[in-house]
């Protein structure tokens, strides 16, 4: 009877473990920061990387997001992807919240699957634009922050070595390459970079990246549990990874449109140093 006493207590505590878990996982933001070294790099640029919202809220009107970002103080913001929903035909909320964005510093978005998908896509681009920011998808600018000469662009296509070389992807990517500035690659899905060769394709320095979720449900000391195309315990889930010579940084995002909730992986704004390299 006292065994049994013993292992209900036990159950009891894990199940409001995981209640408790899964609010912070939704609700709780969580700063991940992560340092890129390159000899094109002079002056220290901050970046800040946000991802796979999904529609969802942060306090009223994404308060509490804005002032987080705020706090960081970066000098360029990018957006990766997945800001909403495919089904999403009100996107009021994203608008406002690059237009506060905005106010904060330059905005650069690119699209994710969700966007892409949406039979509203390119209301959804005008908009984006007419809020400030500016929408990378198969092109790109040549920027300078803080006097570094920097490439930013952003392409939600795939890459890979024996594509079509007729498609706009694959011509972009070749006017891409053709820089000496350091290049920085938004794109939503990391596949072509971390599982494909989609490096013998376009050459970037930096890519920045969504998509995983972070594998949605996190277990302590293996990581997550489930990603799009790599399936159960991915080996590509979050985080900085060097691939060939280029770093890839994978964030979790913000939220989900699963139906199962993010668990022991709080939302991430992601906080990009761009640094000179110790070897300059």
């Amino acid at each position: 009877m006292k065994r049994k006493k013993i292992i209900l207590s036990i159950l009891v505590l894990i199940i409001l473990y995981i209640f408790i878990d899964i609010n912070i996982s939704q609700n709780f933001l969580l700063i991940r920061r992560y340092e890129v070294q390159s000899d094109k790099i002079e002056n220290d640029i901050k970046i800040v990387q946000l991802t796979d919202l999904h529609c969802k809220t942060f306090g009223e009107n994404n308060k509490n997001l804005i002032k987080k970002i705020k706090e960081q103080n970066p000098d360029i913001i990018t957006i990766t992807g997945d800001m909403i929903n495919s089904d999403t035909s009100n996107f009021d909320e994203l608008i406002l919240l690059i237009k506060k964005l905005k106010n904060i510093c330059q905005v650069y978005f690119s699209l994710g699957n969700h966007e892409d998908t949406n039979e509203n896509i390119n209301d959804i681009i005008k908009n984006i634009e007419s809020s400030g920011a500016v929408v990378l998808e198969s092109n790109y600018k040549d920027i300078i922050v803080n006097r570094n000469n920097i490439r930013i662009g952003g392409i939600y296509e795939y890459l890979i070595s024996n594509m079509d070389k007729e498609k706009l992807s694959y011509s972009f990517a070749k006017k891409f390459n053709n820089t000496n500035n350091f290049k920085i690659l938004l794109s939503h899905v990391p596949d072509s970079y971390v599982l494909w060769d989609g490096f013998k394709v376009i050459n970037p320095d930096l890519v920045i990246a969504g998509h995983y979720h972070g594998g949605l449900i996190r277990i302590p000391f293996v990581g997550g549990l489930f990603a799009p195309e790599q399936g159960y315990f991915p080996k590509f889930d979050c985080g900085k990874y060097n691939i060939n010579g280029h770093d890839v940084i994978i964030s979790s995002g913000l939220g989900t449109n699963s139906i199962i909730p993010r668990i022991n992986n709080r939302p991430e704004i992601s906080v990009i140093t761009l640094t000179k390299s110790d070897n300059s």
